[in-house]
């Protein structure tokens, strides 16, 4: 399927393709059912882009994420862009080179090769992909729709276009999971919070998993990761709130110019005095640090623009157009 093409419809018994995410990723913490509560609060983030009668429409790719996947992949590449010619090129000069100079020449193209590939894999997943790939909790036919980017596996697949997919849940095949991933930086480690939404399907000797996300990992943690399967949760079992009492709904712009994306990044654009009043400390400390913010997010802004200057639109199947109505005003 061409990323120009409108969406494969949605068929009865959902379209189980393995998404990014990948099934079992992270350490288990602990599991939430969909008929006990699981917090006390409730929070969306702001990624509720639309409402309808009895559904909600998540957004799940938010601008200020988009670019920073390829910077953090840019960023890992950047000793060995510049190392590797270097030693390469000292090796290069020796009169006899010996066998320790030749094996540690393979070193370096292994190095140089896995660079690139990392540099390939990063930009793939920021450019020319969907300007979201959004989800609908529809409590009225207890259903999720998704449209989510199909995993080509190997190397071939990093260099061909995304292929969009489709799928539809039962929600009364969901567990919520929170899972953990510890990640080594250097002499301390780093944690990644992330709610999984797990459905299990049973098609007559055959168990079908699906594992997909909606909120980004960068935006949750340890203590906010109930509240935000709570507000679902209760949408969809207790007739609860489309947004929360303390949110609204968050239309937000498309960054059409390298100026807007560089507000969607951080508070040296655009949002400058809106950050001044939203978040005073947060822009304290980077107005100390100005001289490292700065270029970090004029170098982040302008991967934004190009995200965003290669996305592809997404359309929802007329069949769930069908389903849930036409969006609240």
């Amino acid at each position: 399927m061409k990323l120009s093409d409108p969406v494969a419809p949605v068929n009865g018994k959902g379209n189980f393709v393995p998404p990014i995410e990948g099934i079992g990723s992270g350490r288990l913490i602990s599991r939430f059912k969909r008929n006990q509560p699981a917090s006390e609060q409730t929070r969306a983030f702001g990624l509720i882009k639309n409402t309808y009668q009895d559904a909600i429409e998540y957004k799940t790719v938010p601008a200020q994420v988009r670019g920073l996947i390829f910077l953090f992949g840019l960023a890992g590449a950047l000793v060995p862009i510049f190392g590797v010619p270097t030693m390469y090129a000292e090796l290069v000069e020796h009169d006899n080179p010996s066998k320790f100079d030749y094996a540690f020449m393979a070193i370096l193209a292994a190095i140089a090769l896995f660079t690139g590939l990392v540099l390939v894999y990063t930009a793939r997943l920021e450019f020319f992909r969907p300007i979201d790939e959004p989800v609908i909790f529809d409590r009225k036919n207890r259903k999720i729709y998704r449209v989510f980017r199909a995993v080509q596996p190997g190397v071939k697949g990093l260099f061909q276009r995304w292929p969009l997919q489709t799928a539809e849940h039962r929600w009364d095949t969901i567990t919520g999971e929170y899972r953990v991933t510890i990640t080594p930086t250097g002499s301390t480690v780093s944690a990644s919070h992330a709610l999984h939404f797990v459905a299990v399907e049973r098609q007559g000797e055959s168990t079908l998993l699906q594992d997909f996300q909606v909120a980004n990992p960068l935006l949750l943690g340890e203590f906010t990761i109930g509240p935000f399967w709570e507000h679902i949760r209760r949408f969809m079992e207790e007739s609860g709130p489309h947004v929360p009492s303390t949110e609204a709904v968050n239309v937000e712009p498309v960054p059409s110019s390298l100026w807007q994306s560089l507000g969607a990044v951080g508070p040296f654009g655009p949002n400058y005095f809106k950050w001044w009043r939203t978040n005073t400390t947060a822009t304290v400390f980077m107005h100390l640090f100005i001289w490292l913010v700065l270029p970090f997010s004029l170098v982040w802004a302008v991967l934004n623009w190009l995200s965003y200057a290669t996305a592809t639109s997404v359309h929802w199947p007329a069949s769930v157009i069908e389903a849930i109505g036409p969006a609240n005003e």
